[in-house]
């Protein structure tokens, strides 16, 4: 007798100011059987973390306009609001002086937009998810 497995579902924040992006992930993200909440700026994300919701992650862009993922990720410690969710740049932002500072910041894994598929993408952050917030401490978080 084979034991049948089912797949976790996640909830997901996802901050980027561009919606096709965003609009992007959230089909790949809800096909797989998660919910990605989508805010489009700092403030909007902010406000979502404030109501209380609990994420599973947090995925954020780093360039927007007005405020940037790294004053989203300074806001959302400083108010404690991050609480457990497992925190991921999505960014073309890279460079030694970026991470250091992201992963100061509370993020855990670096997503380089430019070179990972939408498909990469959506199997980086269960992983990271599983790795992160649930212990799963053999997987191997790589494209």
């Amino acid at each position: 007798m084979t034991e049948k497995t089912t797949k976790q579902k996640f909830k997901l924040l996802f901050v980027d100011d561009d919606t096709f992006i965003s609009d992007m992930y959230a089909l790949k993200f809800s096909n797989a059987g998660h919910e990605l909440i989508v805010a489009n700026s700092v403030d909007e994300a902010l406000d979502k973390l404030r109501e209380g919701n609990d994420y599973d992650a947090i995925a954020t862009d780093l360039i927007m306009p007005g405020k940037d993922g790294f004053a989203f990720l300074e806001q959302a410690r400083m108010e404690n609001l991050l609480g457990d969710s497992v925190v991921l740049v999505l960014s073309n932002q890279d460079g030694p002086d970026v991470k250091e500072r992201f992963k100061g910041l509370g993020a855990v894994e670096h997503i380089v937009k430019a070179h990972a598929l939408p498909n990469e993408v959506l199997k980086m952050v269960e992983c990271a998810i599983n790795k992160y917030k649930y212990g799963k401490r053999s997987q191997q978080c790589t494209k």
